[in-house]
């Protein structure tokens, strides 16, 4: 889900849910988002880590800064 100024992911957020998450993620990065809100995740793993290091990487890349929440 998006909001309008961020990502807000839901469920599972694991090595099984990334690669899908991640995509979708980084569109949304890349277009400007400006926060990753972890708030509705019911599962996590290390891949959930790596996932907010991925995205503040890619933000940064882009002249950007990115929140990671948990509201």
């Amino acid at each position: 889900m998006v909001d309008s100024a961020g990502v807000i992911l839901e469920g599972p957020v694991t090595v099984n849910t990334v690669p899908e998450i991640a995509s979708r993620v980084i569109a949304q990065l890349e277009a400007g988002a400006s926060s990753v809100d972890f708030s509705q995740v019911t599962e996590v793993d290390s891949a959930a880590i790596a996932l907010a290091l991925d995205c503040r990487r890619i933000a940064y890349s882009r002249g950007q800064g990115v929140s990671i929440q948990d509201r």
